[in-house]
């Protein structure tokens, strides 16, 4: 008599449909990336929008039983997704602008704190450099704060540049001035 023990495998991916699950995997990793984020699910108007929007795509990478190669590539990604858990997530974007055309933009990048250190970024850093590929960009933007040390450290081993001359800014309509 054999005992299977299922192992856990991870894969990345783009998330081609909505779900709760996908809402409540995706917004329980929230206050990793910012304390001041809600662990609440995302709101499904706003997930559903990034998802089909042909501009943006929401990637994430999910823990789920490992796999064989074949059943792999058979395998629906929106039904790994549905059987597994969400341990990293990232929404890149199109964005245009009349000087510098087209470029990708990555948004809300987070590995869930149980899951740092294990190459999970990385191989959802991967994934974003094929979906630039796919998009005929060459890189893309993104930016990070200087009091989040491990996001700097990741960045850099990546070989990003840094653009130490840019201030960033934000700004409330409802504060808006003339």
């Amino acid at each position: 008599m054999s005992i299977h023990t299922p192992q856990i495998e991870f894969t990345a991916g783009v998330a081609e449909a909505y779900t709760d699950h996908l809402a409540a995997g995706i917004g329980s990793l929230m206050p990793d990336l910012d304390e001041t984020f809600p662990a609440d699910p995302i709101p499904r108007e706003r997930l559903e929008d990034i998802i089909t929007d042909p501009n943006y795509d929401q990637i994430v990478v999910v823990k789920h039983e490992l796999i064989t190669p074949q059943e792999a590539e058979e395998a629906d990604f929106d039904d790994l997704i549905a059987e597994g858990e969400i341990a990293v997530a990232a929404t890149m974007s199109i964005v245009k602008g009349a000087g510098f055309g087209k470029r990708g933009q990555l948004e809300d990048f987070v590995t869930g704190q149980q899951y740092q250190g294990r190459g999970l970024g990385k191989m959802a850093w991967r994934t974003m450099v094929d979906w630039c590929t796919r998009n005929g960009f060459e890189g893309f933007y993104f930016q990070t704060e200087t009091f989040r040390p491990d996001a700097v450290a990741f960045y850099d081993k990546r070989g990003a540049k840094k653009h130490d001359e840019t201030i960033h800014y934000s700004m409330d309509v409802k504060d808006l001035k003339d």
